[in-house]
């Protein structure tokens, strides 16, 4: 989809609106969002933003309201938005740049450079994070809204394309361009399932967030023309959505009981019924010689924060190892009654306790070497002659730089990004990229007295006897 736009020159967009159908449904009050997906809107009227040409605009779904917002945002784009930061996100693949802009088109600016070969972005709202797809090296990545702080959450993975996120459920879901695949894993990624095999290319994707479904567009095996799916987030209750018209589509998006797709051929954005993919309105571009690419529907409600107020729904799981969760109150989730686990342990067969998931046993670990199963996680290992870089995940061969021109605290290896800080086992290394921090590091891991390795990446502090650990979890001071 994405080199097809290449191809194409920027246009100058003159919408005309063809049925006013639609209008029914978008009679917005103020009030708290509704969760079942089926009802009117509630809360400010959504709108459209989508890519076109060279530009980004939006537009009401009444079409209405349309705007440029932003000029020169690249031929080939990659778009998302943060609602609560009130920001568009999007990524120029010519140019190689992640780029964001305030959804009223103002205060356009550069956040960062991007790797080559990205192929998916979401945004996470919740964490504050940017989730990417790569799908020439097969791994997803996490950054910060800057696009700094990298860490590889995925590898090893089949051409992935499309990208989602859900971060109230906490999963992630990807598509497999080549494999016409689509799959899940957690945020934390651990659980990776596959949902569904086709033979028939999937082209584009969207969650429900409300209904917890996942839409996607899937071509037939002729490409003369596409039909919209959905299933459940486990995968399940598959079910066909054939719009009456024929057409190539290109993007989706979901908002409440309506889905919003553009056409290739027809250079237009439906407005369907989710459900039965009638109840056809259509916003026609006139003339146009490119379809809408990305595609999003800005509400609140596209984005609901987590349940309580918590920022991490894993805060909501009881912290168990091996106890009889009958037994404890903290071992049941408030809401189902059932056991719940923290991350790194499943449930047992007898559905009662938590028991260790051994992470290095699913290859989903992002090691590129060796990896090492610890009680409640893992952690990456290198062999002789290698050394973990500061990821935590790449081994690197040892090539001991001319000098220490880096002033790492520790050392530094040369490798084809140029010299880089390393630390010994037992230490990280901190933001500033070059002092170590940690039991076998000078800082002695911030401990006052006594440091306890955990992993060679993680360690606990302690106290001599006499003494009692104090609240910062760093300092001693003399018992009584």
């Amino acid at each position: 989809m994405l080199l097809l736009l290449l191809l194409l020159l920027p246009v100058v967009l003159e919408f005309s609106f063809v049925s006013i159908s639609a209008q029914q449904y978008w009679s917005c009050s103020e009030g708290p969002p509704l969760g079942n997906g089926n009802s009117t809107c509630v809360g400010p009227t959504p709108y459209l933003i989508f890519s076109h040409g060279n530009s980004i605009f939006r537009i009401d779904p009444e079409g209405t309201n349309h705007e440029r917002l932003v000029v020169d945002a690249g031929i080939s784009v990659i778009m998302d938005f943060h609602y609560k930061k009130e920001r568009i996100y999007w990524v120029d693949l010519e140019r190689q740049l992640l780029q964001r802009v305030f959804l009223n088109g103002s205060r356009q600016e550069k956040v960062c450079n991007i790797e080559k070969n990205v192929s998916g972005m979401a945004i996470n709202w919740i964490n504050e994070e940017i989730i990417w797809s790569n799908r020439q090296e097969g791994i997803i990545t996490v950054t910060d809204l800057k696009g700094n702080n990298s860490h590889v959450l995925l590898s090893t993975l089949k051409y992935p394309a499309n990208i989602a996120v859900d971060p109230v459920e906490r999963f992630i879901f990807w598509s497999s361009e080549v494999a016409s695949s689509l799959h899940r894993a957690d945020l934390s990624g651990v659980k990776v399932k596959t949902l569904l095999e086709t033979p028939e290319r999937i082209t584009a994707m969207s969650l429900d967030v409300l209904d917890k479904r996942l839409f996607w567009i899937q071509d037939n095996r002729e490409g003369s023309n596409s039909h919209i799916y959905s299933c459940d987030y486990d995968g399940r209750s598959v079910h066909l959505i054939k719009p009456p018209t024929r057409h190539n589509l290109f993007a989706i998006s979901l908002f409440a009981d309506r889905i919003f797709y553009s056409t290739l051929k027809k250079k237009t954005i439906w407005i369907a019924n989710k459900h039965t993919g009638k109840d056809m309105v259509r916003i026609h571009f006139n003339p146009s010689s490119v379809p809408a690419g990305e595609l999003k529907v800005v509400h609140p409600i596209v984005q609901p924060k987590a349940e309580d107020g918590d920022q991490d729904s894993e805060k909501k799981l009881c912290k168990l190892k091996k106890a009889n969760c009958s037994s404890r109150a903290c071992g049941q989730d408030s809401k189902s009654r059932l056991c719940a686990c923290a991350e790194g342990y499943a449930l047992s067969r007898d559905r009662k306790s938590c028991e260790d998931v051994n992470e290095c046993a699913f290859w989903n670990h992002g090691c590129t070497l060796g990896c090492k199963n610890i009680p409640g996680s893992y952690y990456c290992t290198c062999p002789a002659g290698f050394v973990l870089l500061s990821d935590g995940k790449r081994c690197h061969p040892f090539v001991s730089c001319p000098s220490n021109a880096s002033k790492c605290s520790h050392e530094c290896v040369l490798t084809s990004d140029g010299p880089l800080c390393f630390c010994p086992e037992g230490s990280v290394l901190g933001r500033d990229g070059k002092t170590c921090s940690g039991c076998s590091s000078p800082d002695n891991g911030g401990c006052s007295q006594l440091c306890l390795p955990l992993s060679p990446v993680s360690w606990e502090c302690s106290c001599f006897p006499g003494y009692d650990l104090q609240p910062d979890q760093k300092s001693c001071a003399a018992s009584g």
